[in-house]
């Protein structure tokens, strides 16, 4: 018996950049990566009313519509750097470490100090801390050296 795929998407004739994104990627890795984002919303609905009614917030949920929030910009993130291509994921973390270095070096004059460190920057009540951008994107720019110079050694 012959099966025939019902969808476009599950043709392998079809050669369109969802689907050569479907199958290029690392489902594993992804299905991971969102199993952690789950857990970590279920740790923030299990103590987040909690923390909020001894801080003494009016809105119990205020932690966790918070992680919700920040989960599902995390994710897109996560989605769409995944569609990048090599040359276009090298030009982004090019970007992103250049302006990471560059924020800081503003991080020396316009700091926030916490528990006794300035490594934050602070706007429109959201506080950055740019050195956990610089990761990511060295581990990119690092991959791309290595690999230019097996290509040119």
């Amino acid at each position: 018996m012959t099966y025939v795929a019902s969808s476009p998407l599950l043709a392998r004739s079809d050669m369109s950049w969802l689907t050569e994104w479907r199958r290029t990627l690392d489902w594993g890795l992804f299905g991971g990566a969102f199993f952690l984002i789950a857990i970590g919303l279920l740790m923030s609905l299990a103590a987040g009313p909690t923390a909020a009614a001894r801080i003494g917030y009016s809105d119990e949920y205020f932690f966790v519509f918070r992680q919700v929030c920040f989960a599902g910009l995390g994710a897109t993130i996560m989605v769409v750097v995944s569609m990048l291509d090599r040359t276009w994921a090298r030009r982004f973390a090019t970007l992103v470490f250049i302006v990471s270095l560059a924020l800081m070096f503003f991080i020396l004059v316009w700091g926030h100090e916490a528990k006794g460190a300035q490594r934050w920057l602070r706007f429109a009540g959201f506080s950055l801390q740019p050195s956990e951008m610089v990761k990511p994107a060295l581990i990119v720019l690092s991959g791309w050296l290595l690999a230019q110079r097996e290509l040119y050694p």
